[in-house]
């Protein structure tokens, strides 16, 4: 590949672009400040939305056999089989 000095789009991050060895944002900012953009301000962002995700799945889990057992008149154990299957 032959670089002629032009901009290129990395194909997996379109938002960020590379310029003669640095990374930038969209707006042009370097990402290579890792205090500010990376570390473990990123890593507690990650953690919180599998916290999140986690009382979602729990809820709609719970509130799933709520349903099967009671409008659809299932008994515990198959609501509680097809709860697994959805799984």
């Amino acid at each position: 590949m032959v670089d002629d000095g032009a901009e290129s789009v990395a194909p997996l991050l379109e938002d960020f672009v590379y310029i003669e060895g640095v990374v930038v944002d969209y707006k042009g900012h370097s990402v290579t400040n890792r205090s500010k953009y990376g570390g473990w301000r990123s890593a507690s962002f990650i953690i919180g939305v599998e916290i999140a995700e986690r009382f979602a799945y729990i809820g709609i889990s719970s509130n799933l056999i709520t349903y099967l057992t009671g409008p659809l008149h299932q008994s515990t154990a198959t609501a509680a089989q097809n709860v697994n299957v959805w799984d």
